[in-house]
């Protein structure tokens, strides 16, 4: 004999099954305590004994403290996950296309899905709904997270900047969730093999099977460098200089410097190539443009320093946190910095030189006694700045302040026994 669950089970059952079956009638008959007992084969009393007209503390109860439990549950139970990543051998494409369709078919019979549409329309200030909606979500995504991460493992491949597994289980889980509301409303225009054909479509941009560290804009490169090719703009901005730094700290940021070409730039600054070269004739020198106002702005306060006679070991310490601030909101500019200072001489000497600015200092420490003279103050002003931007790039989630305490460690060695070193 089966076992039939809790009365308050089938209740809560009984009133989803009618809410979500409804239609339009829910509009001019209400969700009936009658209807719902009805279609859980219990009494009213069973009902009101589980949901009493006042609960234990004389608060509000019966069919309102129901209505309330109802949506804090609607969503519970999903049964579908879009696993559109297969296993197996074989085509790939063969074998999403496949799998998608089961995923859309099994989606489209989900009532877990219809239950959140309703919750998106009538139960958006219920605290429970929502959370209970989030936690299916959250489980959808995940299980699309771990076979993506499973595919991608046996295809040898990874994604382009900027998708991770997670982001793109939460694209391909919302997709196919909305081709299933349009297929609800418009079932002409959702044939059963669309969401395949968007699924190899989606893949085929973001999945890099060559593993070469590419952003997804590069799947499209081509084009655009034919459309920037042939990319006149009516009329310049009114900066057309600024309008190029800015697009290239956004391109560096999202692409990386190896990967942004000036046609990228080009695109972005509403600037024609023609134009860029004559401004900034190669990469190197939007990134001198970039790093400019950073530059003066360190130069200026460390003149101030100097002039103000502050002792050379503070001077120092206030210069390498103004350095490590300056990396933060200038992210994008300073990690090409670090990329070309790995490169020859001839790209090295476009960009400003930030160890020069602090080798005077440093100098004259030594010759107070207050710095070692282990190393010439040109290489001590170096190692520390190159200390402060490999931090700063390695250390992206630490703040300014962090990255100047761990360089403290290496100052201990460079003071000699200062009374203002650092503590």
């Amino acid at each position: 004999m089966v076992r039939q669950p809790p009365s308050r089970t089938r209740l809560l059952r009984a009133g989803r099954d009618a809410l979500l079956s409804a239609g339009s009638r829910i509009l001019a008959e209400g969700l009936t305590i009658e209807a719902i007992v009805e279609r859980a084969h219990l009494t009213t009393t069973t009902f009101y004994n589980n949901w009493p007209n006042k609960d234990r503390f004389g608060l509000v109860g019966g069919k309102e403290k129901f209505l309330d439990d109802l949506l804090g549950t609607l969503a519970d139970g999903t049964a579908y996950a879009p696993l559109v990543f297969p296993g197996g051998t074989g085509d790939p494409r063969r074998l999403v296309r496949d799998r998608a369709l089961q995923d859309f078919r099994a989606l489209c019979a989900d009532p877990a899905a219809r239950a959140r549409l309703f919750l998106a329309t009538f139960a958006r200030g219920h605290t429970a709904a929502l959370r209970s909606a989030r936690v299916e979500y959250r489980e959808l995504s995940r299980r699309t997270a771990q076979a993506c991460e499973a595919t991608l493992a046996e295809w040898g491949a990874v994604l382009r900047k900027p998708f991770g597994p997670d982001s793109l289980a939460v694209v391909l889980t919302a997709l196919v969730e909305g081709l299933a509301l349009r297929r609800v409303l418009d079932p002409a225009s959702v044939p059963d093999d669309l969401f395949g054909d968007a699924a190899v479509a989606l893949l085929g941009a973001v999945v890099d099977g060559g593993q070469r560290d590419e952003h997804v804009d590069d799947v499209i490169a081509p084009l655009a460098e034919e459309v920037s090719r042939e990319f006149h703009p009516d009329r310049l901005p009114d900066d057309p200089e600024q309008a190029v730094v800015d697009a290239a700290a956004h391109e560096f940021a999202h692409r990386g410097y190896h990967g942004t070409r000036l046609a990228h730039i080009a695109t972005t600054a509403g600037v024609d190539l023609p134009t860029i070269k004559r401004l900034f004739p190669t990469k190197a020198d939007i990134v001198a443009a970039g790093l400019r106002p950073s530059y003066d702005e360190v130069r200026k306060r460390l003149s101030t320093d100097v002039r103000l006679e502050r002792p050379a070991p503070e001077i120092l310490v206030r210069h390498l946190e103004r350095l490590a601030l300056a990396t933060t909101a200038h992210r994008a500019m300073f990690d090409a910095l670090m990329v070309l200072s790995t490169q020859d001489d001839t790209a090295r000497e476009h960009v400003p030189n930030f160890p020069a600015l602090v080798t005077p200092v440093i100098e004259e420490g030594q010759h107070a006694g207050r710095f070692t003279t282990a190393l010439p103050a040109a290489e001590l002003a170096a190692l520390l700045t190159d200390t402060v931007l490999v931090r700063s790039f390695r250390r992206r989630d630490h703040a300014p302040t962090e990255v100047t305490n761990a360089v403290t460690v290496l100052l201990s060695g460079v003071l000699n026994g200062s009374p203002h070193a650092p503590t």
